[in-house]
């Protein structure tokens, strides 16, 4: 799905970005609307060590 272009070509729309990781992911979400970006949230998902998830 592609962001909206206005006349002034700024793109508006949501984007998110995942930084994977072994143990824990980030991610990040943010919204642009002609210029301005605004942040709307980020975290991490944790996941437990192999020994807890294999029991």
């Amino acid at each position: 799905m592609r962001p909206a272009k206005q006349q002034n070509g700024d793109a508006d729309g949501y984007y998110s970005r995942i930084d994977p990781g072994s143990r824990v992911t980030g991610y990040g979400v943010i919204r642009q609307v002609g210029r301005q970006l605004s942040y709307l949230g980020s975290g991490c998902i944790r996941t437990k060590w192999m020994i807890y998830r294999l029991v």
